[in-house]
């Protein structure tokens, strides 16, 4: 009459799984609604959710900014570091300078416009992971504001807010087990 989950270690035969009892799939399921809802209530305040969006966006956007200042900065002393490789060819083809010399000095010119690339790529990734973060705001608002009281569960439900559901043993005592919900946000 009723559907029940099972660890799939025990269902299969194998003796590695320690939770052996199953867990009823209509209570599961009315345990897991019951804490999305709690959540919903807890965390839905579209005045609350509005200005945490908006801090979080400011601190976003200074973040960005301070690291494109930070970009311009390095692309500055790329620009630098190649303004003074043209006088040093000079003085190597006048002779004021040994090809050893040229050759060590521009080892160390090409070493640091090397350096100040892979700073320029670290900075683009900075700023790419902050414009993603912006977005990731922008979609909890829609979010919760998409489910604000659910009255059954579907996939798409549980994907949009839960990672895992961990179910424990049954306290033979009390007859219950501890069910935790890992959330994705």
């Amino acid at each position: 009459k009723h559907e029940y989950l099972v660890c799939s270690n025990n269902r299969d035969g194998y003796d590695d799984c320690e939770n052996k009892s199953g867990i009823r799939y209509d209570e599961l399921e009315k345990l897991v609604l019951d804490a999305i809802n709690k959540k919903i209530k807890k965390y839905y305040d579209e005045n609350l959710l509005e200005e945490l969006l908006k801090k979080k966006k400011n601190i976003f956007i200074d973040k960005i900014k301070s690291l494109e200042i930070k970009k311009k900065e390095i692309e500055s002393k790329i620009s630098t570091t190649r303004y003074y490789l043209r006088p040093l060819y000079e003085d190597k083809v006048q002779g004021k300078i040994t090809d050893e010399q040229f050759k060590e000095l521009l080892d160390s010119y090409t070493n640091d416009e090397n350096n100040y690339k892979e700073q320029i790529k670290t900075i683009d990734d900075e700023i790419n992971y902050y414009k993603i973060k912006e977005e990731t705001s922008k979609n909890n608002k829609e979010l919760f504001s998409n489910f604000q009281q659910l009255e059954s569960l579907n996939r798409v439900i549980v994907d949009e807010f839960i990672d895992k559901i961990y179910i424990g043993k049954i306290n033979k005592e009390k007859n219950t087990r501890d069910i935790q919900i890992k959330w994705i946000f």
